[in-house]
């Protein structure tokens, strides 16, 4: 074995110490061989074509303009150390795990939960929110529901829960 890797090795640093270096197929762009007459074409081409892709965006944003009817609805959850959604608060309008400083009061100590607008959050027993850990959920979806952030749903979890829950998602519907 140790054969074998010499003889592989041994060309590749005889060669390298002759002051040879391996072929390469690298061949430097014009630009840096001093030839720089194709640039200014190649430029104008550049932002012409930037230029067809601003005006197909704009196209498509005013035949697909966002409205109450079609824009998504952003949920929102409040986290309360005591239950029935009671005392202080902290706001959030993403996932997180102990990661972020402002979830790390609720880490085991998740009384209640406030959901708003349109979502679903999931808490879990584990900070790396494992399927397997799924300790509960809260939803509020359908068309029913209004995509504003006005009414909420709370959720007072057990005393077993409280004290096991460490990361949670927040997912639209």
């Amino acid at each position: 074995m140790k054969q074998a890797v010499l003889l592989v090795l041994l060309p590749i640093a005889t060669t390298l110490e002759l002051g040879g270096a391996l072929p390469t197929q690298h061949r430097p762009p014009l630009v840096h061989q001093g030839r720089l007459t194709a640039a200014p074409v190649k430029l104008r081409q550049k932002k012409l074509h930037q230029k067809k892709h601003l005006n197909a965006t704009v196209e498509a944003a005013s035949r697909f303009p966002v409205n109450d009817t079609n824009a998504l609805a952003h949920p929102m959850v409040r986290f309360f150390s005591e239950g029935d959604c009671k005392g202080k608060s902290t706001q959030f309008d993403f996932s997180s795990n102990a990661f972020l400083k402002t979830f790390i009061p609720y880490i085991k100590n998740l009384g209640s939960v406030q959901l708003c607008g349109k979502g679903t959050i999931f808490y879990y027993s584990t900070p790396d929110m494992d399927m397997l850990a799924l300790l509960g959920h809260l939803t509020r979806c359908g068309p029913e529901l209004p995509k504003t952030q006005d009414e909420c749903d709370c959720r007072t979890l057990s005393p077993q829960q409280k004290k096991l829950v460490e990361s949670f998602t927040l997912q639209y519907c």
